[in-house]
Parts: C-alpha cells; structure tokens; sequence
C-alpha cells in the first residue's frame, strides 16, 4: 500500500513531462509551418529587395563599368564625384523641391475629399470610386490624358487661356512651369489613395464623440477642426513620409512626360535613368543610394 503514493507521482510526473514534450512538440510545429508560410515572401524579399540595396551600396564604393569582371573598391570616390557635380545637386533641388510640391497639395487635397465624401447617400459611392479611379490607372494612361492637356496651342489648357484672351503657355516646354504642371497631375492621382487612409481614419471616429461635440454646440468645421483633425492627426505623418518617398522615386511620369531631354528640370531619377546609357555604373548606384 506504501508504494501506490509513490507510483501514483511518479505516473504524475511522467504525465507533466509527456504534456510539456507534446507542448513543444506542437510549439516547434507552428513554428516551422509558420516560417514555411513566410519562407517564398522573405526569399523574394531578400533576392530583389535586400540584396540590391547592398549591392548597391558596395558598387557605390566601387569602380565597375558594365562589362568588367570585377569591381575594385575605391571608397567613397564616387560621392566625391556626386558633391562636385553641379548637374546632380540640380537634379537633387528639382527632386526636392518637386516632392515639396506635390506632397503638401496632396495630402491637403485628399483630406478635403475625404471630408466631403465622409456621408451617406445615393451616389456617394459612385463618387469615392470616381475620385479614387486615378489611383489604380497606369501612368502610361494618365500621362497620355494629361499631356494632352497640356499639348502646346491645341491643348485643353492653352485652348483655356487664348478663350480668356491669355496666350499660350505650353508649360512642358519651360523650365519654369513644367514641374508645376507634372506636380498638378501627380496631386491629381495620389489625392483618392491618401483620401481613403483619411475617410477610413474619420470613420473610425466614434459617433458617440461627434454627437457629443454637437451637443456642445460646435459647427461641423468646429468638429472637424476640434475633434476629427486630431484624433487623425498620427497617421498623418506616416501618410507624409510614404507619400514623399513614392514621390521622390518615381521616373515613369517624367520619363514619359519629357521624352528624356530636360535634364534641368527632371527628377533624380529620371536623371539616373538616363545616365545608364553611358556613364560610369558604380557612379549611378552612388546616385541611386542618394536618392
């Protein structure tokens, strides 16, 4: 009878010990499948995104041309380079100040959209996928649109100005008004994307908080104002910095507006783009890490 007790822990803790192995049994499992899940994500993460950023950054502090069998390190040359070239800090002012243009209005525009489609009614989803169209078509497809907007005298907006007594502007022909011009389309095409992330934002407002901003008597700017505006206010600044880096790498809108050949006007990327065709291969990734 005295050794039933000690049979009957040492059953216990072979039961503890079998459930603590099957645990992490099962642990180990989900694990593996969950790593097995994510496996071709990281693979093609890691084969086009992180690789080509390192190996960017080690042919920015090399000499290579394409062709050569080897790169031969040279340290920080190719930046030397960069800092002494009038036409890259040009391209850089253009692209900044690009970015500068085109950001601000857009997160202005699409939050005024996203205020105005903030409601219930008939059309207004007609209205939201209308404003958001811009956003899923191709920049081959808008440029084409707003190039003909701005095609010289025969255009829609020189038509525009010579029907007010104006004269032409032709404004992808000059340095001064064709970043102004490329920056109205772009406004034109971000603003729907960045009015969802601000309609989703206001609706998750609690109508509870709005009905209570009423009561105390504030007007729907008061609210919008007072209450909206900062509680959405935190994820304005993410909207901010994805915003500017899309901007500041993109080259298809200019690359297919300019037709390549105002180098004084167009963006880094654009610039490096062309560089491809001539210049040296290790300079254009210093540029591209710049960038």
């Amino acid at each position: 009878m005295s050794q039933n007790p000690a049979r009957q822990a040492e059953y216990e803790k072979a039961g503890e010990r079998m459930k603590t192995k099957t645990k992490k049994q099962r642990e180990i499992r989900n694990n593996a499948t969950a790593w097995a899940l994510m496996a071709p994500a990281l693979i093609f993460m890691l084969a086009f995104t992180v690789f080509p950023i390192f190996r960017s950054l080690y042919l920015s502090l090399s000499k290579y041309k394409l062709g050569m069998d080897s790169a031969e390190f040279i340290g920080l040359e190719n930046y030397v380079k960069l800092a002494g070239s009038k036409l890259f800090w040009k391209v850089m002012k253009n692209t900044i100040v690009f970015a500068l243009m085109t950001v601000i209005p857009s997160m202005a525009v699409g939050l005024g959209l996203a205020v105005l489609v903030n409601r219930k009614g008939k059309g207004v989803g007609f209205i939201r996928t209308a404003y958001f169209y811009p956003v899923v078509m191709p920049m081959i497809a808008i440029a084409s649109v707003w190039m003909f907007i701005y095609m010289a005298k025969n255009g829609l907006f020189d038509q525009l100005l010579i029907a007010m007594g104006l004269k032409p502007m032709n404004v992808l022909s000059s340095k001064n008004t064709v970043l102004p011009a490329m920056a109205v389309m772009y406004v034109w095409k971000e603003a729907g994307y960045l009015m969802v992330f601000f309609l989703s934002g206001i609706q998750s407002i609690s109508d509870e908080v709005m009905e209570a901003a009423r009561i105390d008597g504030l007007s729907e700017y008061g609210i919008f104002a007072k209450v909206a505006l900062p509680l959405v206010k935190p994820g304005i600044a993410t909207l901010v910095i994805f915003t500017f880096v899309t901007i500041w790498n993109d080259f298809m809108g200019p690359l297919i507006y300019l037709n390549s050949t105002r180098l004084k006007t167009i963006q880094l990327g654009i610039r490096m783009f062309i560089s491809q065709y001539g210049a040296d291969y290790a300079l254009i990734m210093a540029a591209s890490v710049c960038s």
